[in-house]
């Protein structure tokens, strides 16, 4: 059984990181493909923070509940402080178009939320049937949103390099438009290829082991279960595939990663070091 919204679901981090309770276990409880990324190896003997950024299915909701939990447990913190300090907000990229989303927005503690519009598209609008959907396909597909995807990534940076609070990114399901913004933005930071494809790996694990969605899912769609693991689990290949076109950009141009995306020399500076720690250190 997962822990329990009606709980203090976060806890206390830096003044601009937040926790949720027991990583591993997010994305097979409260939240749909959730996850912090903090942990993640870096160069230097450093991590990626936790608390700093996290990744999320917002399914269909104008904000997904760990957005608003966040929300909360930021609003708790500022009323036990009596409304003292910098105020903190929760930064929501939203990487859905305006017709993914269902439903009014819900009340959020003042305005602590910070939601960040950035549709994510593939610049081919062919529609492919999802059972000719194979790893070809999204691998493909990929590599034609990379400068969309960026284009979030020099934002995410920004957000990070302002130090006002966690940020989330979020798409339908966590998987594609998110999965491949992350694995740009752990590529820039410096993470493995091995570290980064294990990172794009955990959505597959993380559906699969959620049948009460993914049965629901597939009737609606009027697919089998099967077929729609089948496009969750994607072999390593595909977000390497990804990765070597970065690393091949990058030799073409000495200057990357500070040259494309197209991310400020100085706030990827400061971004590096509000999101990173040494190794073994806990927030």
């Amino acid at each position: 059984m997962g822990p329990s919204r009606s709980e203090s679901a976060l806890g206390r981090g830096s003044a601009s990181r937040s926790s949720l309770p027991q990583r591993e276990m997010m994305s097979a409880s409260a939240y749909l493909n959730t996850r912090d990324i903090g942990g993640i190896r870096l160069p230097g003997g450093l991590h990626i923070a936790p608390g700093a950024v996290f990744r999320t299915a917002a399914e269909e909701s104008v904000l997904p509940e760990v957005v608003l939990d966040l929300a909360r447990d930021i609003e708790g913190e500022r009323l036990a402080d009596g409304g003292a300090g910098t105020p903190r907000h929760v930064h929501f990229l939203d990487l859905r178009s305006p017709s993914e989303r269902n439903g009014r927005s819900p009340r959020t503690p003042r305005d602590t939320v910070r939601v960040h519009r950035l549709p994510l598209r593939d610049p081919d609008d062919r529609r492919v049937p999802p059972s000719d959907r194979g790893p070809e396909y999204f691998a493909e597909q990929y590599v034609r949103m990379l400068p969309a995807a960026g284009t979030v990534v020099a934002r995410v940076l920004e957000l990070v390099a302002s130090d006002t609070g966690p940020v989330v990114v979020g798409c339908r399901l966590g998987k594609d438009r998110t999965g491949l913004v992350v694995l740009v933005l752990l590529s820039v930071l410096g993470a493995s290829d091995r570290d980064n494809r294990a990172e794009f790996g955990r959505t597959g694990q993380a559906l699969a082991r959620r049948r009460d969605w993914l049965d629901r899912y597939a009737a609606r769609r009027g697919e089998t279960p099967a077929d729609v693991l089948r496009r969750c689990h994607l072999p390593p290949g595909v977000p390497q595939h990804v990765l070597d076109v970065l690393h091949l950009r990058a030799a073409w141009n000495p200057a990357a990663p500070t040259s494309w995306p197209a991310i400020d020399a100085t706030v990827l500076r400061r971004a590096h070091d509000r999101l990173t720690q040494p190794r073994g250190e806990r927030t």
